[in-house]
């Protein structure tokens, strides 16, 4: 008989106060994996939850977590080319993986040999500052228009590392006066990177690229869908991820957000996929939210988790996680109604997401 899983809610004034007291939980398991088996399975989401994982990557954690045990997956991925604004995967490694760049790139762009026009458009380059399409688009601005070569969307990455056009450019983009190697040398790096952040080897957290399983795009959703389950099932197959006693993989931890809907991953409510009981993996053409096209891991693999944090902040979650929370009574029962890990669901709210909640779950 399944054991029912511990739930836990804490909740704290602001949404600093979360991301300060979601290190230690995340510590703990971390910790507790790695001693049990060697390595730490997380699954993440985008939207809110990318911005509060910030504190996970600064002191004391940054220094004494064994990140290089960390195998990184997302629960659900908008299908849009990996360098998209848009992409779960882009957003955690701008906001959680990747750092500022700095140190010895930036001390030879300002070098006195270097004409003073290239590293201006050097520095502003590697900081995302040139104002292509999806730049604009962060900034609020609508845009209509694409990549002159190949009507793919404008970014920093597809401009100047991922385009055919610029990988027919043989050599390195700049050079400074002394001959030394300044930007991308695309002959010997260009296959194997998605972002600059990627290249320099930027990130903010020492995690092996091996260990981080972004999706593989193509235009089709369902392709997508069915890529990411087969490279799971291979993980199973190699012994890296375990099954749960219900036959699904077993992650050790998901970090999830909420959607004001009840929404969990990509599981919309009055939508179908939240009743799919049998796919690890499964797609959606029409989302509620932008873009239509989405993948998302399957409530039997959500639920196979050993532990599941729901991470929530801000009023406009608020009446969500009191129906949820206080098991009110409304048809259809909302997605996040739904989540029953194998050993604990805590979730961390900020006095905004909780505020519609009774005084009895207020814990801090």
């Amino acid at each position: 008989m399944a054991t029912k899983p511990i739930q836990r809610v804490v909740i704290y004034p602001k949404e600093e106060d979360v991301a300060v007291n979601l290190q230690p939980h995340v510590a703990v398991l971390s910790d507790k994996a790695i001693a049990e088996k060697g390595y730490f399975t997380v699954v993440l989401s985008g939207g809110t939850l990318v911005h509060t994982l910030r504190k996970l990557t600064q002191s004391p954690l940054k220094e004494t977590m064994n990140w290089s045990k960390w195998l990184i997956f997302w629960v659900d991925e908008r299908v849009v080319p990996l360098d998209n604004p848009e992409s779960n995967y882009h957003l955690a490694l701008k906001g959680f993986l990747s750092k500022e760049f700095g140190g010895p790139l930036f001390n030879e762009l300002w070098h006195p040999t270097v004409m003073p026009s290239m590293s201006i458009f050097a520095w502003r380059l590697l900081n995302n500052f040139i104002p292509v399409d999806a730049r604009l688009k962060e900034k609020g601005m609508v845009i209509v228009s694409k990549c002159c070569c190949c009507e793919n969307i404008e970014t920093i990455e597809h401009l100047f590392l991922n385009s055919s056009s610029v990988k027919e450019v043989p050599g390195v983009l700049i050079r400074d006066s002394r001959g030394k190697l300044i930007m991308a040398y695309y002959d010997f790096l260009g296959d194997q990177t998605n972002t600059f952040a990627e290249l320099y080897g930027f990130l903010e957290v020492p995690i092996p690229k091996n260990n981080i399983y972004p999706i593989h795009y193509s235009p089709s959703a369902e392709a997508v869908a069915k890529d990411y389950e087969a490279r799971l099932r291979k993980l199973v197959e190699d012994k890296v991820l375990p099954l749960s006693p219900t036959g699904f993989p077993q992650f050790d931890l998901m970090l999830l957000g909420l959607g004001p809907d009840g929404h969990v991953a990509s599981l919309f409510p009055n939508r179908t996929q939240p009743n799919n009981l049998y796919d690890w993996v499964t797609y959606i053409n029409d989302s509620p939210k932008p873009p239509p096209k989405r993948i998302t891991f399957t409530f039997p693999v959500i639920n196979s988790a050993k532990h599941i944090a729901m991470v929530v902040t801000g009023a406009e979650e608020a009446k969500a996680v009191v129906i949820t929370l206080e098991n009110l009574q409304v048809r259809p029962r909302l997605p996040c109604y739904w989540l029953k890990p194998q050993v604990s669901l805590t979730w961390f709210l900020d006095w905004d997401a909780a505020s519609k909640l009774p005084h009895n779950f207020y814990q801090k």
